[in-house]
Protein backbone atom coordinates (compact mmCIF):
# COMPACT_ATOMS: atom_id res chain seq x y z
CA UNK A 1 0.00 0.00 0.00
CA UNK A 2 1.49 2.90 -1.23
CA UNK A 3 1.79 6.52 0.94
CA UNK A 4 -1.48 8.22 -1.34
CA UNK A 5 -3.68 5.47 -0.31
CA UNK A 6 -3.03 5.68 3.22
CA UNK A 7 -4.27 9.07 3.08
CA UNK A 8 -7.16 8.26 0.87
CA UNK A 9 -8.38 6.39 3.34
CA UNK A 10 -7.77 8.58 6.67
CA UNK A 11 -9.45 11.49 4.85
CA UNK A 12 -12.69 9.21 3.62
CA UNK A 13 -12.37 8.22 7.64
CA UNK A 14 -12.45 11.96 8.61
CA UNK A 15 -15.59 12.79 6.19
CA UNK A 16 -17.63 9.76 7.12
CA UNK A 17 -17.20 11.03 10.55
CA UNK A 18 -18.28 14.27 9.60
CA UNK A 19 -21.20 13.05 7.76
CA UNK A 20 -22.68 11.21 10.56
CA UNK A 21 -21.87 14.20 13.31
CA UNK A 22 -23.99 16.29 10.64
CA UNK A 23 -26.80 13.82 10.54
CA UNK A 24 -27.22 13.41 13.79
CA UNK A 25 -27.24 16.88 15.01
CA UNK A 26 -30.07 17.12 11.73
CA UNK A 27 -32.57 14.21 13.81
CA UNK A 28 -31.90 15.93 16.95
CA UNK A 29 -33.16 19.36 15.64
CA UNK A 30 -36.16 17.46 13.94
CA UNK A 31 -37.16 15.73 16.90
CA UNK A 32 -36.99 18.91 19.29
CA UNK A 33 -38.38 21.60 16.36
CA UNK A 34 -41.52 22.18 18.34
CA UNK A 35 -39.85 22.85 21.77
CA UNK A 36 -36.86 25.09 20.52
CA UNK A 37 -39.08 27.21 18.21
CA UNK A 38 -41.50 27.61 21.34
CA UNK A 39 -38.58 28.84 23.84
CA UNK A 40 -37.39 30.55 21.23
CA UNK A 41 -41.10 32.96 21.23
CA UNK A 42 -41.34 33.24 25.17
CA UNK A 43 -37.90 34.39 24.98
CA UNK A 44 -38.82 37.23 22.49
CA UNK A 45 -41.74 37.89 24.48
CA UNK A 46 -40.03 37.95 27.96
CA UNK A 47 -37.35 40.98 26.31
CA UNK A 48 -40.22 42.89 24.89
CA UNK A 49 -41.74 43.22 29.04
CA UNK A 50 -37.77 43.97 30.05
CA UNK A 51 -36.67 46.71 32.42
CA UNK A 52 -34.25 47.28 29.68
CA UNK A 53 -36.77 47.15 27.09
CA UNK A 54 -39.60 49.44 28.68
CA UNK A 55 -36.75 51.95 29.09
CA UNK A 56 -35.64 51.68 25.68
CA UNK A 57 -39.19 52.51 24.50
CA UNK A 58 -39.75 55.40 26.94
CA UNK A 59 -36.64 57.09 25.93
CA UNK A 60 -38.08 56.83 21.93
CA UNK A 61 -41.23 57.81 22.70
CA UNK A 62 -39.70 61.09 24.97
CA UNK A 63 -37.83 62.08 22.28
CA UNK A 64 -40.30 61.57 19.09
CA UNK A 65 -42.34 63.83 21.67
CA UNK A 66 -39.93 66.26 22.24
CA UNK A 67 -39.31 66.66 18.38
CA UNK A 68 -42.49 67.22 17.49
CA UNK A 69 -43.08 70.13 20.32
CA UNK A 70 -40.01 71.79 18.60
CA UNK A 71 -41.37 71.38 15.12
CA UNK A 72 -44.38 72.51 16.32
CA UNK A 73 -42.54 75.60 17.99
CA UNK A 74 -40.47 76.59 15.41
CA UNK A 75 -43.57 76.60 12.94
CA UNK A 76 -45.37 78.94 15.04
CA UNK A 77 -42.23 81.04 15.06
CA UNK A 78 -41.89 80.95 11.34
CA UNK A 79 -45.27 82.36 10.90
CA UNK A 80 -45.43 84.70 13.26
CA UNK A 81 -42.28 86.32 11.83
CA UNK A 82 -43.86 86.26 8.44
CA UNK A 83 -47.10 88.11 9.08
CA UNK A 84 -45.09 90.24 11.56
CA UNK A 85 -44.63 94.07 9.98
CA UNK A 86 -42.16 96.02 10.93
CA UNK A 87 -43.07 99.02 12.67
CA UNK A 88 -46.66 98.67 12.60
CA UNK A 89 -48.87 97.09 14.63
CA UNK A 90 -51.98 95.71 13.00
CA UNK A 91 -53.56 92.45 14.57
CA UNK A 92 -55.27 90.37 11.19
CA UNK A 93 -58.26 88.33 11.90
CA UNK A 94 -57.99 84.86 12.60
CA UNK A 95 -60.33 83.89 10.13
CA UNK A 96 -62.82 85.52 7.43
CA UNK A 97 -66.06 85.15 9.51
CA UNK A 98 -65.09 87.38 11.82
CA UNK A 99 -63.42 89.71 9.49
CA UNK A 100 -67.16 89.46 8.15
CA UNK A 101 -68.99 90.34 11.18
CA UNK A 102 -66.76 93.48 11.80
CA UNK A 103 -67.03 95.13 8.86
CA UNK A 104 -70.95 94.01 9.18
CA UNK A 105 -71.14 95.95 12.65
CA UNK A 106 -68.88 99.24 11.20
CA UNK A 107 -71.07 99.36 7.77
CA UNK A 108 -74.27 99.46 9.80
CA UNK A 109 -72.89 102.54 12.48
CA UNK A 110 -72.23 104.27 9.49
CA UNK A 111 -74.74 106.72 7.69
CA UNK A 112 -77.36 105.25 4.61
CA UNK A 113 -75.79 107.09 1.72
CA UNK A 114 -72.20 106.78 0.06
CA UNK A 115 -71.62 110.50 0.21
CA UNK A 116 -72.13 110.57 4.29
CA UNK A 117 -70.21 107.34 4.97
CA UNK A 118 -67.41 108.90 2.27
CA UNK A 119 -67.58 112.22 4.57
CA UNK A 120 -67.75 110.32 8.11
CA UNK A 121 -64.32 108.39 7.05
CA UNK A 122 -62.43 111.27 5.53
CA UNK A 123 -63.24 113.06 8.93
CA UNK A 124 -62.18 110.22 10.77
CA UNK A 125 -59.13 110.49 8.84
CA UNK A 126 -58.38 113.56 9.72
CA UNK A 127 -57.62 113.60 13.07
CA UNK A 128 -53.96 113.39 13.08
CA UNK A 129 -53.15 112.31 16.24
CA UNK A 130 -54.95 109.11 16.61
CA UNK A 131 -52.89 105.98 16.62
CA UNK A 132 -55.29 103.66 15.05
CA UNK A 133 -55.39 106.69 12.21
CA UNK A 134 -51.46 106.50 12.02
CA UNK A 135 -51.19 103.55 11.66
CA UNK A 136 -53.27 102.54 8.78
CA UNK A 137 -51.63 105.45 7.09
CA UNK A 138 -48.67 103.82 7.59
CA UNK A 139 -49.74 100.54 6.29
CA UNK A 140 -51.52 101.92 3.21
CA UNK A 141 -48.34 104.04 2.12
CA UNK A 142 -46.17 101.19 2.69
CA UNK A 143 -48.28 98.90 0.50
CA UNK A 144 -47.99 101.65 -2.29
CA UNK A 145 -44.40 102.02 -1.94
CA UNK A 146 -43.82 97.96 -2.41
CA UNK A 147 -45.77 97.97 -5.42
CA UNK A 148 -44.29 101.18 -6.94
CA UNK A 149 -40.92 99.39 -5.95
CA UNK A 150 -41.82 95.85 -7.71
CA UNK A 151 -43.08 97.92 -10.87
CA UNK A 152 -40.08 99.82 -11.24
CA UNK A 153 -37.67 96.62 -11.05
CA UNK A 154 -39.98 95.15 -13.19
CA UNK A 155 -39.40 97.81 -15.68
CA UNK A 156 -35.72 97.89 -14.70
CA UNK A 157 -34.96 94.35 -15.27
CA UNK A 158 -36.90 94.47 -18.35
CA UNK A 159 -34.62 96.95 -20.04
CA UNK A 160 -31.51 95.02 -18.71
CA UNK A 161 -32.83 91.73 -20.61
CA UNK A 162 -33.32 93.59 -23.65
CA UNK A 163 -29.99 95.05 -24.13
CA UNK A 164 -28.17 91.82 -22.85
CA UNK A 165 -30.06 90.42 -25.59
CA UNK A 166 -28.61 92.55 -28.04
CA UNK A 167 -24.90 92.32 -27.05
CA UNK A 168 -25.19 88.66 -26.65
CA UNK A 169 -25.73 89.18 -30.33
CA UNK A 170 -22.82 90.87 -31.42
CA UNK A 171 -19.69 89.23 -31.46
CA UNK A 172 -17.12 92.19 -31.53
CA UNK A 173 -14.88 93.67 -29.24
CA UNK A 174 -16.73 96.08 -28.27
CA UNK A 175 -19.86 94.35 -27.66
CA UNK A 176 -17.73 92.39 -24.92
CA UNK A 177 -16.08 95.20 -22.86
CA UNK A 178 -20.13 96.08 -22.97
CA UNK A 179 -21.23 93.02 -21.85
CA UNK A 180 -18.77 93.21 -18.68
CA UNK A 181 -19.86 96.45 -17.66
CA UNK A 182 -23.38 95.46 -17.94
CA UNK A 183 -23.21 92.09 -15.54
CA UNK A 184 -20.15 93.97 -13.07
CA UNK A 185 -22.87 96.81 -12.22
CA UNK A 186 -25.64 93.72 -11.56
CA UNK A 187 -23.46 91.26 -9.70
CA UNK A 188 -22.51 92.93 -6.71
CA UNK A 189 -22.08 91.87 -3.33
CA UNK A 190 -25.56 91.98 -2.31
CA UNK A 191 -26.35 89.49 -5.20
CA UNK A 192 -23.80 86.97 -4.11
CA UNK A 193 -24.44 87.20 -0.01
CA UNK A 194 -28.37 86.96 -0.75
CA UNK A 195 -27.08 83.38 -3.09
CA UNK A 196 -29.21 84.64 -5.69
CA UNK A 197 -27.22 84.26 -9.01
CA UNK A 198 -28.80 81.60 -10.54
CA UNK A 199 -32.47 83.45 -10.12
CA UNK A 200 -31.18 86.47 -11.55
CA UNK A 201 -29.44 84.94 -14.54
CA UNK A 202 -33.23 83.05 -14.79
CA UNK A 203 -34.53 86.64 -14.84
CA UNK A 204 -32.02 87.81 -17.46
CA UNK A 205 -31.82 84.77 -19.91
CA UNK A 206 -28.27 84.43 -19.30
CA UNK A 207 -25.94 81.48 -18.49
CA UNK A 208 -24.96 81.87 -14.52
CA UNK A 209 -21.08 81.65 -15.50
CA UNK A 210 -22.24 85.44 -17.05
CA UNK A 211 -23.50 87.00 -13.84
CA UNK A 212 -19.87 84.83 -12.15
CA UNK A 213 -17.82 86.18 -14.14
CA UNK A 214 -18.87 90.00 -13.90
CA UNK A 215 -18.78 89.47 -10.05
CA UNK A 216 -14.68 88.59 -10.60
CA UNK A 217 -14.16 91.14 -12.77
CA UNK A 218 -16.02 93.60 -10.18
CA UNK A 219 -14.32 92.17 -7.06
CA UNK A 220 -11.08 92.23 -8.86
CA UNK A 221 -10.90 96.07 -10.14
CA UNK A 222 -13.71 97.78 -7.77
CA UNK A 223 -11.04 99.47 -5.64
CA UNK A 224 -9.81 101.18 -8.37
CA UNK A 225 -9.68 104.28 -9.23
CA UNK A 226 -10.53 103.98 -13.10
CA UNK A 227 -13.39 102.28 -14.24
CA UNK A 228 -14.36 99.07 -14.93
CA UNK A 229 -14.96 99.54 -19.09
CA UNK A 230 -11.69 100.85 -19.03
CA UNK A 231 -10.04 97.92 -17.66
CA UNK A 232 -11.53 95.10 -19.46
CA UNK A 233 -10.14 95.80 -22.60
CA UNK A 234 -7.94 93.50 -24.35
CA UNK A 235 -4.04 93.45 -22.80
CA UNK A 236 -1.29 94.51 -25.17
CA UNK A 237 2.43 94.25 -25.24
CA UNK A 238 4.56 96.96 -24.28
CA UNK A 239 6.30 97.34 -27.45
CA UNK A 240 3.13 97.29 -29.03
CA UNK A 241 2.69 99.97 -31.89
CA UNK A 242 0.43 102.77 -30.60
CA UNK A 243 -2.65 103.57 -32.71
CA UNK A 244 -1.63 107.10 -34.26
CA UNK A 245 1.50 105.33 -35.55
CA UNK A 246 -0.59 102.88 -37.19
CA UNK A 247 -2.68 105.17 -39.12
CA UNK A 248 0.59 107.30 -40.58
CA UNK A 249 2.18 104.33 -41.46
CA UNK A 250 -1.37 103.26 -42.90
CA UNK A 251 -1.67 107.38 -44.72
CA UNK A 252 1.64 106.94 -45.79
CA UNK A 253 1.66 103.69 -48.15
CA UNK A 254 -1.75 104.81 -49.14
CA UNK A 255 -0.82 108.15 -50.47
CA UNK A 256 -0.63 108.24 -54.55
CA UNK A 257 2.79 109.05 -54.60
CA UNK A 258 3.92 105.18 -52.61
CA UNK A 259 1.02 102.81 -54.48
CA UNK A 260 -1.80 102.39 -56.21
CA UNK A 261 -5.02 101.05 -56.42
CA UNK A 262 -4.87 97.36 -58.66
CA UNK A 263 -6.82 96.97 -62.06
CA UNK A 264 -9.11 94.14 -60.88
CA UNK A 265 -11.73 94.83 -58.77
CA UNK A 266 -11.97 91.10 -56.84
CA UNK A 267 -8.01 92.46 -55.42
CA UNK A 268 -10.35 93.39 -52.00
CA UNK A 269 -9.33 92.93 -48.64
CA UNK A 270 -12.23 91.79 -46.31
CA UNK A 271 -11.97 91.74 -42.25
CA UNK A 272 -14.40 91.09 -39.81
CA UNK A 273 -14.97 93.62 -37.01
CA UNK A 274 -18.40 92.13 -35.43
CA UNK A 275 -21.55 90.23 -35.69
CA UNK A 276 -22.18 90.84 -39.99
CA UNK A 277 -20.08 94.14 -40.03
CA UNK A 278 -17.32 94.57 -42.04
CA UNK A 279 -14.22 96.66 -43.67
CA UNK A 280 -12.69 96.34 -46.81
CA UNK A 281 -10.40 98.22 -49.11
CA UNK A 282 -8.94 97.06 -52.58
CA UNK A 283 -5.73 95.72 -52.83
CA UNK A 284 -2.69 98.76 -52.92
CA UNK A 285 0.15 97.97 -55.37
CA UNK A 286 3.46 99.29 -54.47
CA UNK A 287 5.42 102.14 -57.00
CA UNK A 288 8.83 101.25 -57.61
CA UNK A 289 10.99 104.38 -57.49
CA UNK A 290 14.32 105.19 -58.39
CA UNK A 291 16.70 107.11 -56.36
CA UNK A 292 19.43 108.63 -58.24
CA UNK A 293 22.61 110.17 -55.99
CA UNK A 294 22.63 114.05 -55.76
CA UNK A 295 26.17 115.27 -57.54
Amino acid sequence: MTGGSKRQNIQKRIDNKKGKRKKQKLDWYKRNAANINYHRRNKIQDYSQTDNALRKRYIRQTQAEAKKRRTEYQRKWRSKRKNKVSDIEIASFPNRMKKLRALKKMKSSLPKTPTKRAATIAAYFENHKSPVVQSVRKKLISNNDSREDMVLLEAVMCDIKENLKLKKKKRSHEARIEMNSITTTISGESVSKSRCKVKLAKKLGVPVRTIAKGYIIRSQISHADESCFKYTTRKTRKDAISEELKRKIYDFWCAPDNSHPSGNKNDVKRVRTGFKSYTSHTVQVLRKKIYTKQP
